[in-house]
């Protein structure tokens, strides 16, 4: 996982919250006195619903539109020991009344934190915008670090198409299907790519309390420290030629520092071994064989060379392999964490 960062925080929380703070406080007063007048459930299914929407107004719907990963964390926390278990799927016949009670004020939360409406809106806030402004510092997905992620807005003169641009997919780190009042949460909102986002994450909501999130710095840290990638060959001749043949396989595991148990539960969430080790293969051999073959020797006079020639120094690492190894730019060439770890591991003096 990858640390993300809002440019423009204060700028952006404040349009996010002119946005939504006084329709979100219309509808949810709309749907407290739905439930306060029901006569669909049963007194003690009533109580729970009550008390649902009183942790979520304890907390302030405002604050909720902004609220840091701690904040979300312990949200989720309170309502987790509210909500029925699963999304709601509970076969017993006790809990069939409550299941479905909870479902129908999750739906209609789902329309008081409309995230769908804030997709569809064209103004000057809307998810468009928002994805243009990460777009200035986040180019590539947080959760893999494998693709990049975009956001674009479209030529006036293209009229093929309604919309005013294009953009990767938001994921929603704690899912609304579950915690529908973080469907609109700035920080919940986590651009990403397909895979991650369609494929690998979905709706799975259990152990994100206890996961490292993408705006969450000291836990990135320590991702970084604590998980590495390795290059694993059993055979010797990979270390001196870029051959995917020769090599096994890419872990991403604890590697020093302590355990990281986080780390190892975002790994596997997705699926992050399993998709080096076969659709980025190739480039975790290329890293690590240039890792070998190039000395610090070579850099500087790649470095010397550029300079003589009136261009820009810049970044000699990534111009070699394709990806920063700078950790100010992780988040803007896929591939940054591997190739650093790698170049760390077996990079030559």
């Amino acid at each position: 996982m990858i640390l993300m960062e809002l440019p423009d925080k204060a700028q952006i929380e404040s349009e996010h919250l002119n946005a939504f703070s006084r329709g979100v406080y219309d509808k949810f007063n709309d749907l407290e006195e739905y439930v306060k007048n029901c006569k669909e459930y049963t007194e003690e299914v009533l109580v729970d619903l009550k008390m649902y929407l009183k942790v979520l107004s304890d907390a302030s719907l405002c604050r909720i539109l902004t609220m840091d990963v701690n904040a979300q964390r312990d949200l989720v926390a309170s309502v987790d020991k509210i909500l029925p278990p699963g999304h709601f799927y509970c076969k017993e016949e006790r809990s069939v009344e409550r299941n479905r009670a909870f479902a129908d004020v999750n739906d209609r939360l789902l329309k008081v934190f409309d995230y769908d409406a804030f997709a569809r809106m064209k103004g000057a806030w809307g998810l468009l915008e928002l994805a243009l402004r990460l777009n200035r510092t986040v180019k590539v997905c947080p959760y893999c670090n494998g693709e990049y992620v975009f956001a674009f807005k479209l030529d006036k003169g293209d009229f093929s198409s309604k919309v005013k641009g294009r953009k990767s997919p938001f994921d929603h780190y704690f899912p609304r299907s579950r915690y529908p009042f973080l469907g609109l949460s700035l920080y919940n909102l986590i651009p990403c790519c397909s895979r991650c986002n369609s494929i690998m994450k979905r709706d799975i909501y259990d152990g994100l309390i206890n996961m490292p999130h993408p705006y969450e710095a000291d836990v990135t840290d320590s991702v970084h420290k604590g998980m590495k990638f390795r290059v694993l060959a059993s055979r010797p001749k990979a270390f001196s030629c870029c051959s995917i043949e020769d090599i096994d396989s890419v872990l991403f595991a604890e590697r020093r520092n302590g355990n990281f148990p986080a780390g190892k539960h975002w790994e596997r969430l997705f699926k992050i071994n399993d998709v080096y080790s076969n659709t980025y293969l190739g480039r975790a051999a290329e890293a690590m064989c240039k890792s070998v073959g190039y000395t610090a020797s070579y850099f500087e006079e790649l470095r010397g060379k550029l300079a003589e020639t009136g261009l820009p120094v810049g970044d000699v690492g990534r111009l070699v392999y394709g990806a920063s190894l700078r950790w100010q730019d992780i988040n803007r060439t896929p591939f940054a964490k591997m190739t650093i770890d790698v170049n760390d591991t077996y990079a030559r003096s």
